[in-house]
């Protein structure tokens, strides 16, 4: 009789299906969304979790915009005719696109510590091999600022010189006006080893 019930109590429980326990495969799929969900939610509201960004701003470019920045609308001016003409190629991040167009976001180029460089660029155009950052690059930049007057153009490179990062002084209107005047009507493009023969700090 003991014998009996010992047995029957140590038994070990039998699964009735043969196998072990498991999520049903619909429960799985619906984690597995929900955690893609989470990714993809922090990843675009997170702002690599910076302290001073917070909703319903998603970076530090959509909450610069609503800050009064007691600079006369440049800043705002800045950043909307980045978005018009640079942002296509140079993307809202600054990033640039790999194998065609370089990043803006860390460019030396962008962070000389004067402006008359990136003035000429963008007045003139850039031809030529070029390297940004530690990466070669060959492609063509048009004269995208030839077409903006000298308050436009001093506030986009300004925008540029401060988002992403960046931290580079200002650029002014007598700047953009003293760059266009040395140029004279120039419209052939800039190349690299041209421009480093100018001074960064002009």
């Amino acid at each position: 009789m003991n014998k009996d019930v010992t047995n029957t109590f140590d038994a070990e429980p039998k699964s009735t299906s043969g196998s072990g326990a498991y999520l049903p495969l619909w429960l799985t799929g619906l984690l597995g969304l929900l955690f893609y969900w989470g990714c993809y939610y922090v990843d675009e509201r997170g702002s690599g979790f910076n302290q001073y960004v917070y909703g319903p701003y998603r970076d530090t470019n959509e909450l610069a915009a609503v800050v009064p920045s007691g600079d006369g609308g440049m800043s705002a001016l800045g950043r909307a005719k980045y978005q018009q003409i640079c942002m296509p190629c140079h993307q809202e991040s600054g990033s640039g696109v790999p194998n065609q167009f370089p990043p803006l976001a860390g460019s030396e180029w962008v962070n000389a510590p004067g402006a008359g460089r990136i003035i000429r660029i963008t007045q003139t155009g850039l031809s030529g091999p070029v390297k940004v950052k530690g990466a070669d690059w060959n492609a063509a930049m048009p004269p995208m600022g030839a077409t903006l007057t000298d308050k436009e153009l001093a506030a986009v490179l300004t925008y540029i010189r401060s988002a992403w990062g960046n931290n580079a002084s200002k650029v002014t209107e007598d700047q953009v006006k003293t760059v266009r005047g040395v140029l004279g009507g120039r419209t052939d493009p800039h190349t690299a080893e041209e421009l480093q023969k100018t001074p960064e700090t002009e």
